[in-house]
């Protein structure tokens, strides 16, 4: 039985036996001596079953994040049950999570629907995964050729030569960097619970 529902029974047993306030020329009766003495009980009773709980039930809302070689928390935490904790990771397969604010989408306070937005400072909760906007340098050795003409001059043969630029589209290998089929960072896989009582 859970500590809350533990002390909820106990509490609603101390209600039915609170003693009356008697003054001090007043006769102790039988029965409010006895709800005195049920009532110092059951306080000791609610005492020693919280002394009694094992402190390292965490409490609800607690969050555990199992990295690598780390037990599942319902090992970690042996009076728990499997049940008793959501597996956030399994809610978002595969997601990065980013802090609010800057140019991260709008954070979703209520609901768990997400919808991902394309640019930045959106209002779905969630982004699509982008590369940012760049440019890289390229050179063609072979973007010009040399042909008779009468525009400049060979310093050797005196021999006029008019240049000819020859513009060729090319695109890099994609083995110029390291390739997947999503862009991602350098990252470790873990797994993230949260613990429901």
């Amino acid at each position: 039985m859970a500590l809350r529902t533990k002390l909820d029974q106990l509490i609603v047993q101390l209600k039915n036996s609170v003693p009356q306030t008697v003054l001090a020329d007043d006769a102790l009766l039988e029965s409010n001596w006895n709800n005195m003495c049920a009532s110092i009980k059951l306080l000791t009773q609610a005492v020693e079953t919280i002394r009694s709980e094992n402190p390292d039930v965490p409490p609800v809302g607690f969050s555990y994040v199992r990295l690598p070689g780390m037990e599942v928390p319902w090992e970690q935490y042996p009076r728990t049950t499997k049940s008793q904790w959501a597996a956030i990771h399994e809610r978002y397969p595969g997601d990065f999570f980013r802090l609010a604010g800057g140019n991260a989408s709008k954070f979703q306070a209520t609901g768990t629907a997400i919808s991902h937005d394309s640019g930045v400072g959106g209002t779905g909760g969630g982004q699509i995964d982008t590369i940012q906007s760049h440019t890289h340098g390229y050179e063609d050795y072979n973007a010009s050729r040399h042909e008779a003409g009468t525009a400049g001059a060979s310093s050797q043969s005196y021999t006029r030569y008019m240049y000819d630029e020859q513009r060729s589209a090319y695109t890099t290998k994609d083995d110029n960097a390291r390739h997947s089929q999503e862009t991602r960072p350098l990252n470790v896989t873990v797994e993230w619970y949260v613990y429901n009582g």
